[in-house]
């Protein structure tokens, strides 16, 4: 069955929401229409999206004007309760089956239209999570749109003769991003000795013998988790994906020298098994070029071509990191997520097309959202083992209920147990645990 979608002023804004909700939250096919009497006579779960209602049983949304716009400015918007779940765009007991613009809010927040408008940038020049509208309302811990989809099939199955929609299957990806494979090993001889003397200088004695001990052989790297990692990749049969870094050693850019053969060795054993992808450097944010080659070479190390990617300290600019991804021929980026807030940034957990507010055009880039990272959970939020654990396990259990997808990033060096990690495999085994069941 179609679902059958009347919308007289079909713009690019308003033909890219409407493929979000049909594809991506209610799996079903559709059809715009822009006769009122074809979109009368179709069959199929009706959805109005104009200015007068067309049917009796149809789901109808009026439009708030932000699809008929093109470019960006600042937008009035008031947060408001429906239905228990935040909305803006309406107004409570306006017209319509549903009070306010769900289309334009989806718009919104996928767009990121609040990262083209002006805003004060953290210490490493990013869109901070409390600049955003969902954090300052308190739904960004919330998959605003994968918890409206419920709704929306609600209404759509309650026209006569209709089935009801069932939501899509709950999903779990994993993701970690490889910025240092390991803590001493593979170094060349100055950073060993140079990393050495500075532990001495600062009396980091532990460090000094742990260093040690790892370059005479006596004790694993422990950054060193690759195998570890792949024992409950096994065991709990999930297909993570690897970012990797293969920058300039910089500030920060720590990672091995991509020539470095070892470093070579165990990107390629890891593509045997798993998918690849690119982690660009910090300095690729604002110099295109580098991404290109940092592309190239990764594409040379495993043999094939990189479409994948996300940002290293999820430097995101809109629309530039996008536009250069694109021209490089990514494909698929995974940096939509804070840094110093758990939840979702673009207001859902799904998998969606890239639109450029600058060219008003959905793009070929496909938006990979992350939900927790370990960074931020233990860094920015300063939160005990148990407690973050605890707050995983609610995040997952609210997606297992709107059909979302739960995804995380983790990084190799946070399952070392070292340098502030301890206790924290306990979080990852149980998370992955539960994001598996």
């Amino acid at each position: 069955m179609i679902l059958q979608v009347y919308a007289p002023q079909p713009t690019p804004r308003v033909r890219y929401c409407v493929a979000f909700w049909a594809e991506e939250l209610l799996k079903v096919p559709v059809r715009i229409h822009t006769d009122p009497a074809d979109y009368r006579s179709a069959t199929g779960w009706h959805l109005n999206y104009s200015y007068r209602r067309e049917l009796p049983h149809e789901c109808w949304i009026v439009p708030q004007g932000l699809l008929f716009e093109t470019g960006w400015r600042a937008q009035a918007i008031r947060v408001f309760q429906c239905r228990g779940r935040s909305a803006f765009f309406g107004e409570p007991g306006g017209e319509g089956d549903l009070p306010f613009d769900l289309l334009a809010m989806s718009f919104y927040l996928l767009s990121r239209y609040e990262e083209y408008l002006d805003f004060t940038p953290d210490a490493h020049g990013r869109f901070p999570a409390r600049a955003s509208l969902a954090h300052r309302h308190g739904f960004l811990s919330q998959a605003l749109l994968d918890a409206w989809a419920l709704e929306l099939r609600r209404l759509l199955g309650t026209q006569p003769g209709r089935a009801a929609l069932a939501p899509p299957p709950y999903q779990f990806l994993p993701t970690y991003d490889i910025d240092l494979a390991w803590a001493y090993r593979h170094k060349g001889g100055w950073r060993f000795w140079g990393g050495l003397w500075r532990d001495l200088f600062y009396g980091r004695w532990k460090a000094v013998g742990e260093r040690l001990k790892v370059g005479l052989g006596w004790s694993k790297d422990p950054f060193d988790t690759f195998d570890y990692m792949g024992q409950w990749q096994e065991k709990l049969r999930f297909d993570p994906v690897y970012f990797f870094l293969v920058g300039e050693a910089g500030p920060y850019d720590k990672n091995h020298a991509p020539d470095n053969p070892p470093f070579q060795q165990l990107i390629r054993q890891l593509h045997r098994s798993y998918r690849i992808g690119l982690h660009p450097s910090y300095r690729s944010y604002d110099q295109p070029a580098r991404v290109a080659q940092e592309q190239h070479r990764l594409e040379s190390i495993i043999g094939e071509p990189i479409v994948r990617s996300r940002q290293h300290y999820l430097r995101l600019r809109f629309p530039h990191t996008y536009q250069t991804l694109l021209d490089v021929g990514i494909r698929e980026d995974h940096t939509m997520g804070y840094a110093d807030a758990l939840g979702f940034r673009a207001g859902t957990s799904r998998a969606f097309w890239w639109y450029d507010l600058s060219t008003e055009q959905q793009t070929p880039l496909r938006v990979v959202p992350f939900a927790v990272m370990d960074v931020t959970l233990r860094q920015y939020l300063a939160l005990e083992p148990t407690a973050a654990l605890a707050l995983v396990a609610d995040l997952i259990a609210e997606l297992r209920t709107v059909g979302g997808t739960f995804a995380m990033l983790w990084h190799n060096n946070s399952l070392s147990e070292r340098e502030g990690w301890e206790g924290w495999r306990r979080v990852y085994e149980g998370m992955v645990t539960l994001g598996r069941e």
